[in-house]
Parts: structure tokens; sequence; C-alpha cells
């Protein structure tokens, strides 16, 4: 939920900055180029993405870790069930 909130936020910030440095700076000031402030979405973007490969990372164990737990369960069922009904030989 955190990294969300925060994704969130960059992307925000990222969309708006252009509107936010027009209204932080004076008309008349000497105002960055375009090109650095493309350099700052290119910053923004590497955060992103970075954020995003931790997420993906976190998600991907945590489905290993059911899909283990899943396996163990069934094997437990099965388990039971055998020694409940054994078949005689």
């Amino acid at each position: 939920m955190l990294l969300t909130t925060i994704a969130l936020g960059a992307l925000a910030a990222t969309l708006l900055s252009p509107l936010l440095l027009s209204l932080l700076l004076p008309a008349r000031s000497h105002r960055p180029p375009p090109s650095d402030i493309g350099e700052t979405y290119g910053a923004a973007s590497a955060v992103l993405s970075a954020l995003a490969l931790i997420v993906i990372g976190v998600q991907a164990r945590e489905m290993r870790f059911a899909r283990e737990e899943a396996e163990r369960s069934h094997h437990f069922q099965l388990l039971q069930l055998q020694i409940e009904n054994p078949v005689p030989a």
C-alpha cells in the first residue's frame, strides 16, 4: 500500500512538474531549458521502474510461498485420506 502511494505521488509530481515550475518561477526569471526538464522525467521514470520491479519481486515471492503451502496442504489431505481409508491388501 505504501509503495503504491509513493508511486502514485511520484507519477502525479512528474505529470504536474511543468505546471509547478511555471507557478514557482516568476515569468521573468531564467527558466531551465526543456532538456533539463526532460532529464527530470528520465530520473522519475527510473525510480518508478525500480519500484515496479521491487513490487513484482515481492509478489512473485508471495505467490511461490502460497503455491508451496497449497502443495503441502494437498499432500497432507492425501495422507489423511489414506490413513482414514486404508486399502486392504
